[in-house]
């Protein structure tokens, strides 16, 4: 089925008759009634949109799944200051064409793959050079060159893995040229891999949904298990080096509370730990938008723990 209406295109009062990616969808109650509506937010590969089913939203919510690309029949209207669409009619279609809804900029991310090929390059001759290069001719650089980082966020978008994984890269860089005593080439390698079981954990279907194995075992446990068997099927490193660039892979998350297995228990672990942490936070304040026109404000970012400010500029 053709793609009608764009969501850049959508103005005041259009009848909208056209297909969406639904990448959020929550039943909330109506404050002064009983029964519930469905909040959404539509997209596609303009822009996203969101959206009020107000009738019999149960019962037609059931008719579509978040991630996935539903008809959808309604009028744009303004609420709060907001265009968003009132949804009369919502289905969920297999009929559809998925560049619709992705946008991937082959481009940037052949540039951003280079990056990581000269970094690796960089490292002196040993395991963590000979497992960085096995990794990029594996079957997996290239889903991890294509992959995002996280379903909502940080760097939820086709490359986003890629993009975060290299902004680790260079920050572990930076950090071993500034201080002495640092295993440079093992913090870089464990930055390069750290994420890597996100290639598995999600897949585009067109949105980014978690997959069996991603909500059975986690990035984490994918991640050690896939470089473990590059470290198995190479025969790269001794049993000490494998610990490390395993134990850096379980520990990346560095709190217990933050589903990591292992808290960091040598320096490199704890800088990849520290450096993860600060590429996603910086994307996640550099991304943030005013909550309404003209605030100096961002709305709440739960990935932030609070409203971020934005200047009066």
């Amino acid at each position: 089925m053709k793609k009608k209406q764009y969501v850049k295109d959508l103005k005041l009062g259009d009848l909208v008759d056209s297909q969406f990616l639904v990448t959020s969808k929550r039943y909330l109650n109506f404050k002064r009634t009983a029964g519930k509506y469905l909040a959404l937010t539509l997209a596609d590969r303009t822009g996203e949109i969101p959206a009020k089913v107000w009738d019999q939203a149960e019962t037609k919510g059931r008719g579509f799944r978040s991630g996935r690309v539903a008809q959808v029949n309604g009028e744009v209207v303004l609420f709060n200051e907001v265009l968003e669409i009132h949804v009369t009619d919502i289905t969920e279609t297999e009929s559809f064409q998925k560049d619709n809804f992705v946008v991937i900029d082959e481009l940037r991310i052949s540039e951003l793959a280079t990056e990581v090929r000269d970094i690796v390059a960089l490292l002196q001759p040993g395991p963590c050079r000979q497992l960085a290069e096995v990794f990029l001719q594996s079957q997996w650089f290239t889903p991890y060159c294509f992959s995002p980082a996280a379903q909502n966020m940080h760097h939820n978008y086709p490359g986003g893995l890629l993009e975060h994984s290299l902004g680790v890269m260079k920050i572990c860089q930076a950090v071993g040229k500034q201080r002495d005593g640092i295993n440079t080439d093992l913090l870089v390698t464990g930055a390069l891999l750290h994420d890597v079981g996100k290639v598995r954990e999600m897949a585009f279907d067109p949105g980014i949904q978690y997959t069996d194995e991603g909500k059975l075992l986690g990035h984490i446990a994918l991640g050690i298990e896939m470089v473990g068997e590059l470290l198995s099927s190479s025969g790269i490193g001794d049993r000490e080096f494998r610990n490390r660039i395993l134990h850096m892979i379980a520990s990346h998350h560095g709190e217990y509370e933050w589903q990591s297995p292992k808290r960091p228990k040598f320096l490199e672990a704890r800088v990849l730990h520290l450096a993860d942490m600060m590429d996603a936070d910086i994307y996640k304040f550099q991304t943030a938008e005013p909550e309404e026109e003209g605030s100096h404000w961002s709305a709440y970012r739960p990935g932030v723990g609070n409203r971020i400010y934005l200047g009066s500029d």
